[in-house]
């Protein structure tokens, strides 16, 4: 769109006529105008005018006005209309927002064409006040973090600058704003609330009379005995989880074994894993037994693997893993049957204890991936070649059909090694790791849509190779590192589904 300052060119023909009284003005081919002077300047209001004097080879010219506390600018400034079909004449609009009293403000008016906006004369005032904004409604009723908010109401103006949002008394960003819409999006926060959304514009204030139900995933929980670790190992049977093995900050592998019980938020010391400690090892379970195995001591990479029996209380070596060494390999189950990617070979462990070839993975070699499963398929996020090559792909495995398919990839730079993953109700969550430092952010994937969804951050800090399970309905994450000297023992709880 092109521009037009019209008081330099008035300027030069008036030198013109000064020069010549018998020098003649052409008729100018485009739109021009005057600002005039700030009018009834009241605590409520105050009135904007201007004089068209030509439109030009145009019809149907929009005429109005911009204001603000700096040389205004139609992207920038504050934006009224006066007229949506102006011809030559004077137009005045009564403007009762975004005036904050007792500030100087700059104005101008302006023609807008199809293709061409014209400026006017910069006119400068002092305002008393106007009108406070005002929230009429607000859509949705309640949302978790992130969750976008539509505030509507009156008086609100156009610059997100001059617009503050808060949820209580934690404030939002807000992402851009109508003359009668702000559109917003739930803050963080430490735990669920239930409160009013207040907006503050121009000095002025205004509060909504229903409340918003705002919601965290996360929630802190009973922390982790034993020595904090990064690379432990989890499997799930019943309504218990099973953690443990892992390495301390210094490198030194652990092999203790701990059951935590989410109904009482406690956790039990088990016998401790038989085989040599260590940590990145693969963790599954059949239903009825559990398994630990594989990973990665001193720069040795193990290929042993452990059955626990919960009814015994009890350890016991079963079947070695083939194939290429590797370390966080991605495993997942599904209806009893462990999968492996051990680099790009693809395995099934099964109810007989052995390991089958099932093919080759179609995408790049990699470890240090995450792997989970829903009800019927298998899932494998991101990881890392073992040319250092940092990856952010999603890829889907149907046993049904016995084949890959890679889904979209997480958008933007968000390459990662190390990150967790897990499935609730067919819902796909994953998130944190590293990619040259530990990471928090927090995503959705919707298989539906095949799209990405950002969510709340991960309180804990940014972690690498924490350890996530499920139990019913909600995600359980915890330990892991912060890629530096240090390492963690702490869980949260992670809930998607309150109402």
């Amino acid at each position: 769109m092109r521009y037009f300052f019209f008081p330099l060119l008035f300027s030069i023909f008036l030198l013109l006529g000064a020069c010549s009284k018998d020098a003649k003005v052409k008729s100018k081919d485009y739109p021009y105008l005057l600002t005039g002077p700030v009018t009834d300047i009241t605590d409520q209001s105050v009135n904007f005018n201007c004089e068209v004097l030509g439109t030009g080879n145009y019809t149907n010219l929009e005429c109005g006005f911009l204001w603000d506390s700096i040389e205004p600018f139609n992207a920038t400034a504050n934006k009224i209309v006066a007229s949506s079909g102006a011809g030559i004449g004077s137009y005045t609009k009564t403007v009762d927002y975004s005036l904050v009293p007792g500030r100087e403000l700059y104005v101008r008016a302006y023609l807008l064409t199809d293709n061409l906006m014209v400026y006017g004369n910069t006119r400068h005032f002092t305002c008393n006040g106007g009108k406070p904004a005002s929230i009429e409604s607000f859509s949705p009723a309640k949302g978790y973090v992130n969750t976008a908010v539509t505030i509507s109401g009156q008086n609100f103006g156009r610059q997100t600058d001059k617009i503050r949002v808060f949820f209580g008394t934690t404030p939002a960003v807000v992402d851009s704003v109508t003359g009668n819409r702000i559109y917003t999006r739930v803050p963080e926060i430490n735990q669920d609330i239930e409160c009013l959304i207040r907006v503050e514009s121009a000095g002025k204030q205004s509060q909504s009379v229903t409340t918003f139900r705002a919601f965290t995933y996360w929630k802190r929980i009973a922390f982790m005995p034993g020595e904090f670790r990064y690379g432990a190992v989890s499997f799930i049977l019943g309504d218990t989880a099973y953690v443990g093995m892992g390495l301390k900050p210094d490198g030194t592998a652990l092999n203790d074994f701990w059951a935590y019980e989410a109904l009482s938020n406690t956790w039990t010391r088990k016998p401790d894993f038989p085989g040599t400690a260590r940590g990145m090892a693969a963790g599954f379970s059949d239903g009825i037994m559990g398994f630990a195995g594989f990973g990665i001591v001193n720069q040795k990479y193990l290929t042993d693997l452990w059955m626990f029996n919960p009814q015994r209380n009890t350890w016991a070596r079963t079947a070695d893993l083939p194939g290429i060494l590797s370390y966080g390999d991605a495993c997942f189950e599904i209806n009893g049957k462990a999968y492996f990617v051990n680099q790009n070979s693809f395995l099934v462990y099964t109810i007989y204890g052995s390991f089958d070839p099932q093919g080759i993975f179609p995408g790049d070699y990699r470890h240090l991936t995450a792997g989970f499963s829903s009800a019927d398929k298998g899932y494998l996020f991101a990881g890392r070649t073992p040319g250092n090559v940092y990856m952010k792909d999603l890829w889907e495995y149907t046993p049904a059909f016995g084949s890959w398919k890679k889904l979209s990839e997480l958008p933007g730079k968000k390459y990662r090694d190390s990150p967790v993953g897990f499935c609730l109700n067919s819902r796909l969550f994953m998130g944190l790791g590293r990619y040259g430092s530990a990471l928090n952010d927090f995503y959705e994937y919707v298989p539906a849509t095949d799209e990405w969804k950002l969510l709340e951050s991960f309180p804990g800090g940014g972690r690498v190779s924490a350890v996530a399970f499920t139990l019913g309905s909600k995600a359980y994450i915890g330990t892991g590192s912060n890629n530096g000297s240090g390492a963690y023992s702490d869980f949260y709880e992670f809930d998607p589904f309150k109402q």
